[in-house]
């Protein structure tokens, strides 16, 4: 009895305790609530977990490796509100392809939230009107670009009058892919996106109908994918008296089931070829444009100036091929004609390398080979 007396009478001192204590603090904070994590911005996640890697950087030559894409993807994914859109966005900017984020439609972009790693290897070139080129850093070719631009808007340059050097930067790309597609059914296969993409960062002295390449050797093209060329040219008139900015975009995207052009005139502008089971090649015009175009104004004693500031173009090869057993490399090349006929491409033995042919002049350009690995 003495016992459940104490009991009772420790009970009721509890009682009163809490009862003495503020409602606050009787409250329970459920376990996930003390648990979640704020919120960062996509930005900030892909800096934290996208790994960057200049496998290579000889100055001339910069090689850089993307990894851990399906880790940032899963992290982003768990964060409340951000769409699969932002995601694949957010991605093309942290790896260097932000021009892609604004042009990929959606089904587009839900290609890229399948990407598990990138290498990608830039050069850059200077090439002079009769045709010279020479390699030299990324440094010098955004310099030369800047130097173009202060002059510009002292209207001391334009890009078409005085300058006697164009810039180009050209890289190679490749991308493995994290699952092969619904209708491969080959366990055997190893399926990545390749790319090229040329721009120049100075408008050439000749601007006619140039020859972009991608081979990649003993690698199988996928003939499901819609492989698609692009060609997109910026300009900025600064006369006083007009100032305006102008963009074109063309596209070709081609199949075994789809041959399509987007983009005002596209057909005129960029076309897909296939030259061989070992390579893909687009036909660029960069010429052509509509009577009219151009920033054209009268300076002084009825003399008239083309007043860009800027005149830039970019040209993107993109397509699909899988591995079945073994490595395979994949090579890049850009060739700008500058004088009559076609330009060719000969194919080298097992799709092994590729070099340019015919047009009286042009003036050909390389990009650093890249490896596909099978593993």
């Amino acid at each position: 009895m003495k016992i459940k007396r104490m009991i009772l009478v420790a009970g009721l001192i509890v009682v009163f305790c809490l009862s003495a204590l503020p409602a606050a603090a009787l409250e329970t904070v459920p376990v996930q609530d003390s648990l979640r994590v704020e919120p960062v911005s996509l930005s900030a996640l892909a800096a934290s977990e996208i790994r960057v890697e200049r496998t290579a950087d000889t100055g001339l030559v910069t090689e850089t490796t993307y990894g851990n894409l399906q880790a940032f993807i899963e992290k982003a994914r768990a964060q409340n509100g951000t769409t699969d859109a932002e995601i694949a966005e957010e991605l093309l900017r942290a790896t260097g392809s932000a021009d892609l984020a604004e042009m990929y439609t959606a089904e587009e972009l839900s290609e890229v939230l399948n990407y598990a790693e990138i290498v990608r290897s830039t050069v850059y070139y200077r090439v002079s009107r009769d045709g010279t080129k020479t390699p030299v850093t990324a440094q010098e070719a955004v310099n030369a670009r800047g130097r173009a631009l202060v002059a510009a808007s002292s209207n001391l340059w334009t890009s078409w009058e005085t300058s006697d050097d164009g810039y180009m930067q050209i890289y190679t790309q490749g991308i493995r892919l994290n699952e092969q597609p619904s209708y491969s059914g080959d366990s055997r296969n190893r399926y990545f996106k390749i790319a090229t993409r040329a721009e120049w960062l100075l408008q050439p002295h000749f601007g006619l109908e140039d020859l972009q390449v991608l081979s990649f050797g003993s690698a199988i093209l996928d003939t499901r994918y819609e492989s698609r060329a692009h060609l997109y040219r910026y300009d900025k008139c600064v006369h006083p008296s007009h100032y305006s900015t102008r963009n074109n975009s063309w596209w070709h995207y081609r199949s075994n089931t789809v041959d399509r052009h987007e983009g005002e005139d596209a057909a005129s502008h960029v076309n897909i070829l296939y030259p061989s089971g070992s390579a893909i090649a687009a036909r660029v015009k960069l010429g052509g444009m509509p009577n009219g175009y151009g920033c054209f104004h009268e300076i002084a004693y009825g003399t008239e100036k083309n007043c860009l500031q800027m005149d830039t173009w970019t040209s993107y090869l993109e397509t699909q091929v899988y591995l079945q057993a073994y490595d395979s490399p994949v090579h890049a090349g850009y060739s700008h004609k500058r004088l009559g006929g076609d330009i060719g491409i000969s194919v080298g033995a097992g799709g092994v390398g590729f070099s340019f042919t015919g047009a009286i002049l042009r003036t050909d350009y390389y990009g650093q080979t890249i490896v596909l690995e099978y593993n």
